[in-house]
C-alpha cells in the first residue's frame, strides 16, 4: 500500500509544480528551479552511493564538466544540443576514471573522488588561464521559465530512473554490492561493470543539470542593461 501512495503522492506533487510558473515571480521559480535541481542531484548521487554504499564526491566535477561543455558551445549549437553534450561527455568522464577508480573501496574511494573533482577543477583553470580567457558572456538564455520546466523534468526523470533501477535485476546487484561485495561477486554477479555502469549513470544526470543551470545566467541577462 505504501508504494501506490507514495507514487500518487509524487505525481501530485509534479502536477502542482507545473502550475509554479503561473502562481510566482521570478524569486519563487529561482527557488522552485533550484529545489528542482537538488532533487535531480541527490537521485543521482543516490543511484551510485545509496544503492552500492561507495560514498562519491565527484558529481561536483560531473556537474563542472557539465557546465563547462554547455559554455564552450554556447551559441555555436542549438541550446538542447549542447545540454545532451554535455550528460554525455561527463557520462564519458565517468567511464574513463571509473573503471581505475572503483577498484578501491571505503574511504579511499572517498580520496579518489575529491581528488579527481579538484583535477578538474584546476584543469580547466589552468586552461582557461593559457587561453588567456578570465570570464565568459552569457546572453539570450531561454526564458526562466522554460529553463523552470526542463529542470523539473530532469528532476522527474531522475526520480523515475531511481524507481526503476531500484525495483530491477541491475538495483538488486547494487544493494548485494552494498551488503558485501565479496559474496555479491562469489554469487555471480557482474560487480566491476555494475558499480561502472551506476558510476556513469550518476554522472550524466549532474552534467546536463550543470548545463541547464548555467543557462539560467543567460535568461537573466539583459544586453540593453549592459
Amino acid at each position: 500500500m505504501n508504494a501506490p501512495r507514495a507514487t500518487l503522492g509524487l505525481l501530485a506533487l509534479l502536477g502542482l509544480s507545473l502550475f509554479v510558473p503561473l502562481t510566482t515571480g521570478d524569486y519563487g521559480l529561482s527557488v522552485a528551479l533550484s529545489i528542482a535541481m537538488w532533487v535531480a542531484l541527490a537521485e543521482s548521487w543516490v543511484l551510485l552511493s545509496g544503492m552500492t554504499g561507495y560514498v562519491s564526491l565527484g558529481h561536483a566535477a560531473f556537474y563542472g564538466i557539465g557546465a563547462y561543455v554547455g559554455v564552450l558551445l554556447w551559441s555555436s549549437v542549438p541550446t538542447w544540443l549542447a545540454i545532451g553534450a554535455a550528460g554525455i561527455c561527463s557520462g564519458a568522464f565517468a567511464l574513463a576514471v571509473g573503471y581505475p577508480t572503483l577498484r578501491v573501496r571505503g574511504p579511499y574511494f572517498v580520496m579518489l573522488t575529491f581528488g579527481m573533482a579538484e583535477l578538474v577543477k584546476f584543469v580547466v583553470i589552468d586552461v582557461e588561464a593559457s587561453l588567456g580567457v578570465f570570464s565568459r558572456l552569457i546572453i539570450g538564455g531561454p526564458s526562466l521559465s522554460e529553463l523552470y520546466y526542463v529542470m523539473l523534468g530532469l528532476a522527474a526523470a531522475a526520480t523515475l530512473l531511481m524507481h526503476l533501477v531500484s525495483s530491477s535485476r541491475f538495483g538488486y546487484g547494487l544493494r548485494a554490492i552494498r551488503e558485501n561485495e565479496t559474496a555479491a561477486e562469489t554469487i555471480g554477479i557482474p560487480v566491476r561493470r555494475y558499480k561502472l555502469a551506476a558510476f556513469a549513470m550518476s554522472a550524466i544526470i549532474p552534467g546536463v543539470v550543470g548545463a541547464v543551470h548555467l543557462t539560467v545566467a543567460g535568461s537573466q541577462f539583459d544586453p540593453a542593461i549592459a
